[in-house]
């Protein structure tokens, strides 16, 4: 047989044995030389017959059992992050967990709840992410849902909820500290009078 012919049996699959052929299943490969079939292992898989090597089960799937044609799927919601997963409990919640189920919420809606809801004005709600506060708009740490618009909007950067500029606090960003005061949009020490400045203003107090 010459090395044409060889060449075109194994890219076929199909490989002499003892004067017969065999054909490669689907899930194996055959290396170099080798007189018998390799069976993919767990968190691989092959599904061409004649393949040269096993590949790894792609990010969402899994392998549980060795001489798979395809890799099982993660269940709806789930997925492993990362490629040749062993078995099942790979498969993290890739959104929200609620009573063991997995939940997530597609573009413009946010999880409450063990639902989807509506994301309201003021937020922006992206697929798999923790929602974010727009510019202009503020909630506190402790109710991130309860929206305030801000006037005027620049007092809130955003974000994050219980952000304020200018070392503003409050709801919605409209106090200083104690002991601070506002000037020029600013929380800023509160300037004290000397006593020739007392003196000088009792004495126009007088005239």
């Amino acid at each position: 047989m010459d090395s044409l012919q060889r060449q075109r049996e194994r890219l076929s699959g199909v490989l002499p044995l003892s004067g017969r052929e065999r054909r490669l299943p689907a899930s194996t490969s055959e290396a170099q030389g080798a007189e018998e079939c390799t069976v993919c292992h767990e968190g691989f898989f092959m599904n061409a017959s004649g393949q040269s090597a096993c590949l790894k089960c792609n990010e969402g799937t899994y392998s549980d059992e060795s001489g798979l044609a395809q890799c099982r799927d993660c269940p709806a919601g789930r997925t492993t992050n990362y490629k040749g997963a062993l078995d099942a409990q790979a498969c993290t919640c890739n959104g929200d967990l609620w009573e063991g189920q997995c939940i997530r919420c597609l573009d413009t809606t946010r999880f409450e709840l063990g639902t989807c809801v509506t994301c309201q004005e003021g937020l922006v709600c992206d697929e798999g992410k923790q929602p974010e506060l727009l510019p202009g708009y503020y909630s506190t740490p402790e109710a991130p849902y309860d929206i305030y618009k801000c006037l005027p909007a620049d007092k809130c950067p955003g974000e994050t909820p219980g952000a304020c500029n200018g070392g503003r606090v409050g709801v919605p960003c409209t106090q200083c500290p104690d002991g601070l005061s506002l000037e020029n949009g600013v929380c800023s020490t509160c300037a004290s009078l000397s006593t020739p400045g007392w003196v000088l203003s009792i004495l126009i107090g007088m005239v």
